[in-house]
């Protein structure tokens, strides 16, 4: 047997270009891997400000508002918004509702209110809790309410989304 003598490789030259293509190779995913990672990490809902605002920004065609009603440290709603809404059309305004938060709000009437106030004007109690508004403020859809089913969650919003949107075209 040949000795092998430091910083020399064992292995023949076809099983070190194999061996190196794999690690090349095995490199890349992992960066691909944590990459998207840190793309999950970075997606937001943007908190309520003015409702009233979002529901007059009406595209073609029209949209509804999604709030989502969270709470602060709920793991399912953060599950909820990596995993599912993070995949809704960019032309569908988002925004954020939390159950335990003071922070000012105008509702879609055009009244100063807080996130808490209108959450519980809305007599919603679970997080997470997703509803569809049309831009007078009237649901359009059925709330979806907790994370049920998670394997059909991405079903569920697209069957809500499309009420909603049939609703608007009849409006």
């Amino acid at each position: 047997m040949k000795r092998v003598g430091q910083g020399a490789c064992a292995l023949k030259a076809p099983a070190r270009r194999r061996f190196l293509g794999n690690a090349l190779l095995a490199a890349i995913l992992a960066c691909g891997l944590q990459c998207a990672g840190a793309a999950d990490a970075a997606f937001t809902v943007r908190a309520a400000r003015d409702l009233a605002a979002d529901g007059a920004r009406r595209q073609a065609p029209a949209e509804p508002v999604v709030v989502l009603f969270s709470r602060a440290g709920c793991s399912w709603c953060e599950r909820l918004k990596q995993q599912h809404l993070r995949h809704l059309p960019a032309a569908v305004p988002l925004r954020e509702v939390r159950f335990d938060s003071d922070a000012p709000l105008t509702d879609f009437a055009g009244r100063a209110t807080t996130h808490r106030r209108f959450a519980a004007a809305q007599q919603f109690r679970l997080a997470p809790t997703l509803a569809f508004y049309g831009p007078d403020g009237r649901q359009l859809a059925e709330p979806i309410v907790g994370v049920r089913g998670a394997d059909y969650m991405d079903y569920f919003i697209d069957a809500a989304l499309a009420e909603s949107r049939q609703r608007l075209a009849k409006q």
